[in-house]
């Protein structure tokens, strides 16, 4: 009788665990299947926005193109009209061999001893400035070879490191046509003690007024 009964109870264990195992099965495929297809539609999803993104990114490349374009066209019109009301004339212009002038020294303006030249008296009106650069009716003051014109006179160099300015020559470079032996096409001049640790450093206004000369032009206000 024990032992009928236990059968019984074997049967209806194994019953229920079947019937549990068979609803198991099911839920997991189901499951399976919805999470199937939900990493189907991520994957579309997905797949949407990167293309959206790239259409969105060449849009964006392209207004920045077209934007560049008419900034440099703007840029251009605006250095024309510069140009025009541009307050010096160009007298001369220099044909400058490529990559002179990295080297720019400097020498005190009170190396200027003769009190009868034209240099001293354009001292006894200049006043020290920025970098401890010498100036003289606002412009800053160089040294520079006869070539390139007489105290008092300006010239316009431009700089391949973007700087162009007008300067006055304040001396003569003496013994050369073009160059100082060290190289040096300007040179400028200083109140010493005022010129920055960086230029008293290396002997040089490079780190002010950066790369060789592109040009040299000698020019009067208009």
């Amino acid at each position: 009788m024990k032992v009928r009964n236990s059968l019984k109870i074997v049967m209806i264990l194994t019953l229920i665990s079947s019937v549990n195992f068979n609803k198991v099965i099911t839920k997991v495929e189901a499951l399976a299947l919805k999470d199937a297809k939900g990493i189907a539609d991520s994957s579309s999803e997905i797949i949407k926005t990167i293309e959206e993104l790239k259409i969105k990114k060449q849009k964006e490349e392209k207004e920045k193109k077209e934007k560049e374009a008419k900034d440099k066209k703007e840029q251009e019109e605006k250095a024309k009209q510069e140009k025009l009301k541009e307050p010096f004339k160009v007298v001369k212009q220099f044909n400058i061999p490529k990559g002179q002038g990295r080297f720019k020294s400097y020498m005190d303006f009170r190396a200027i001893t003769s009190t009868g030249s034209v240099q001293y008296k354009l001292q006894r009106s200049a006043v020290t400035g920025a970098n401890g650069v010498r100036y003289c009716n606002g412009y800053p003051m160089i040294a520079m070879s006869r070539t390139f014109g007489n105290c008092g006179e300006l010239v316009r160099i431009k700089f391949s490191g973007g700087k162009t300015e007008v300067f006055m020559i304040g001396d003569i470079k003496a013994g050369t046509n073009f160059a100082h032996p060290d190289g040096s096409v300007v040179e400028f001049i200083v109140s010493t003690n005022s010129v920055p640790r960086s230029v008293r450093t290396y002997g040089s206004f490079d780190s002010i007024y950066g790369g060789t000369i592109i040009s040299i032009e000698k020019v009067v206000k208009k």
